[in-house]
């Protein structure tokens, strides 16, 4: 069992049944603590738990480069935490746990832009139960999660300008990570090349022009989530002007 979670298998498939039921899992229990949080727990009992449920996937990420260490197949190239999902779930514990609001803000726009689209195109290759598998479903689901349950449990609001700086903030984040993958021959934040699976990024042309496309493309997706969760706000005052 031991050799089962160490050891690559690169058996995953995506839009097989192993997808469909880890994604039923996830969905299953971010649906049971939002029920939990608005029914059942108290504020800081939901900070609490969301904070424990971020924290699984950060003892996980954190334990990758051990993990992978130990069984021989430890690249710096793939096993440092700077892909963007890798990086947030560092992050997210602490800004769910401290209510930092301006950091939520630029975050929410990443994780649900960029890390909920992972759920849906996979670009996982070791399957169950391999430690990966759980780590890449663990942050993949529950970012997204803790950015839509802020505006639940502590009943903030993305506005425009949380939209301007996330974009300028990962801006900043492809510069940093880009000199690290000259150095290393990584291909961190896929600034060097696509993933080797089949993923979203096959739609938007070939490297370095998709690159481009991801820019024009998160205008889109950033300012399509900005509507979508000020849509009741966007109503009460069509219904104010009329």
């Amino acid at each position: 069992m031991w050799s089962s979670i160490l050891y690559e298998n690169g058996q995953f498939k995506g839009y097989t049944s192993e997808h469909y039921t880890a994604v039923a899992v996830c969905v299953t229990i971010a649906i049971a603590l939002a029920l939990l949080a608005k029914y059942r727990f108290s504020e800081k009992q939901s900070r609490n738990a969301i904070t424990v449920l971020l924290g699984i996937g950060l003892i996980l990420q954190i334990s990758k480069p051990v993990l992978t260490g130990m069984a021989g197949s430890f690249d710096a190239r793939e096993d440092l935490p700077f892909h963007l999902c890798n990086a947030m779930i560092i992050l997210m514990p602490f800004i769910m746990y401290y209510k930092w609001r301006k950091f939520w803000g630029i975050a929410f726009f990443w994780v649900i832009g960029g890390t909920l689209q992972a759920l849906f195109t996979p670009s996982l290759t070791e399957s169950f139960p391999h430690h990966e598998f759980f780590r890449y479903w663990t942050v993949h689901a529950f970012l997204p999660f803790a950015g839509i349950f802020a505006l639940q449990i502590y009943d903030w609001r993305i506005t425009w300008k949380d939209m301007v700086n996330s974009m300028i903030g990962l801006n900043i984040f492809a510069l940093l990570v880009t000199p690290i993958n000259l150095y290393l021959g990584s291909n961190y934040l896929f600034l060097m090349a696509k993933p080797a699976v089949k993923t979203i990024y096959d739609y938007l042309g070939p490297w370095p022009y998709y690159i481009l496309s991801i820019e024009v493309a998160m205008i889109g997706v950033f300012g399509l989530i900005l509507i979508v969760f000020n849509a009741d706000k966007l109503a009460a005052k069509l219904r104010r002007s009329n």
